[in-house]
């Protein structure tokens, strides 16, 4: 797998201010979405749990019942979802309400955010048909709708939708419904935040990848003014920062170095203004609006002190990184908000806390002792507002939703 996916790559684009509709990188093997459609491909067995063992398997008959049922969108054939559940007042989980259920049948791979927040989408196989399905936060109790039966893989913005096609991408235009192709040769695409211009690079996929040079390239919406603005070892797109003409990009200088360089490339120049480097960069997640970028180094033997999890702003003469003092996952919650579930090997549930990139301060914001969540594989995502957290449970495997203070 490539090693800069294993974050999950939902947050990295929208983050960047491009709405996805699923996952960037997700046509490239060993990313998250591939994992997702993979582990749901396989019959109803054994559901990894947090740690990737095999837990008790999922039963099936109950899922098979109303299996009759028409598979065009919007008719989804799942079972009827009861009224959304909250733990009993007074419990440990309780939360002052905090919390609740919104899928109810073991159902789920993945939990990513409907661009205007209004569903919570994610990846389900009813009648052994993959696809991606949505469930509204409210009312509660509504029942899960399809959205997209080929589960492909778009990247978005307010007009435009990008699709790859074979040795193309295809634009359409969400407006007219006009169609029209880019020479992108089939790869991953970013689409800039006012729609204007489109970026991608040479990315053939596993260690071919990592051990490439990758070229990267930029043209207009039109598919217009076709150009090479730059290439490196192991090269990755992260998304537009904020300025909407600069990319944030990662990649090696050098073909035999596990040095990385976190960079901005400018769409129009290629010129290339260095923002962090350290070795083994993975997990580089830009926060809302692209003035802040957070990133994990590791493997660093010369300098063990480097290796954690860092933030740092993309702007122009800004301060250097700064590096956190926990590890674990991280989404970001609004332009310069962190959220993180720390790695607390043996803790009965997980935590969540917000960290101030600018600042450094941290506040634990989910409490176990008030609320006892456990997430499933890493899946767990951001409302587009940041008030809520919606993730899939490790006991269960269904969708919940947290209010988030």
């Amino acid at each position: 797998m490539s090693r800069r996916s294993r974050q999950g790559v939902a947050p990295v684009l929208a983050a960047a201010g491009v709405a996805m509709l699923v996952f960037a990188n997700g046509d490239r093997p060993g990313t998250p979405l591939r994992r997702w459609m993979d582990r749901l491909a396989g019959a109803d067995a054994a559901t990894p749990t947090a740690s990737g063992d095999p837990a008790t398997a999922r039963p099936t008959a109950a899922r098979a019942a109303p299996l009759a049922a028409a598979r065009a969108p919007g008719a989804v054939p799942h079972p009827a979802a009861p009224t959304a559940v909250l733990p009993p007042p007074g419990s440990a989980s309780s939360g002052l309400g905090r919390i609740r259920q919104l899928t109810f049948d073991g159902c789920c791979a993945g939990a990513w955010w409907a661009p205007d927040g209004s569903a919570v989408h994610f990846i389900d196989r009813p009648g052994g048909q993959i696809g991606i399905y949505g469930v509204a936060i409210w009312p509660p109790g509504a029942l899960p709708q399809m959205i997209d039966a080929e589960v492909t893989v778009r990247a978005s913005g307010a007009r435009y939708l990008i699709r790859p096609a074979g040795d193309a991408s295809i634009v359409t235009d969400v407006a007219s419904g006009a169609e029209w192709p880019l020479p992108t040769g089939g790869a991953p695409a970013r689409l800039s935040p006012d729609g204007s211009r489109v970026v991608w690079w040479d990315a053939p996929g596993g260690r071919a990848e990592v051990d490439s040079l990758n070229r990267i390239h930029a043209s207009d919406i039109a598919g217009q003014a076709v150009r090479e603005i730059g290439g490196l070892w192991g090269a990755n797109v992260v998304g537009f920062l904020a300025n909407g003409v600069e990319v944030l990009v990662v990649g090696r200088p050098l073909r035999d170095s596990a040095m990385d360089v976190l960079a901005a490339l400018d769409t129009d120049t290629g010129a290339v203004r260095e923002i962090a480097r350290g070795t083994w960069v993975t997990d580089v997640v830009l926060a809302p609006g692209g003035a802040w970028v957070a990133y994990m180094v590791s493997l660093d033997s010369a300098a063990p002190e480097a290796n954690g999890i860092w933030v740092a702003p993309t702007g122009a003469g800004a301060d250097p990184p700064r590096r956190l003092d926990r590890v674990g996952a991280y989404r970001w919650r609004d332009p310069v908000h962190l959220l993180m579930v720390p790695l607390e090997p043996g803790a009965p549930a997980h935590s969540v806390w917000q960290i101030d990139a600018a600042t450094g301060d941290a506040a634990r914001i989910v409490d176990p002792a008030e609320i006892e969540i456990r997430i499933a594989n890493n899946d767990w995502s951001v409302s587009p507002d940041g008030r809520r957290l919606a993730f899939v449970s490790e006991a269960d495997r269904n969708v919940w939703l947290v209010e988030l203070p």
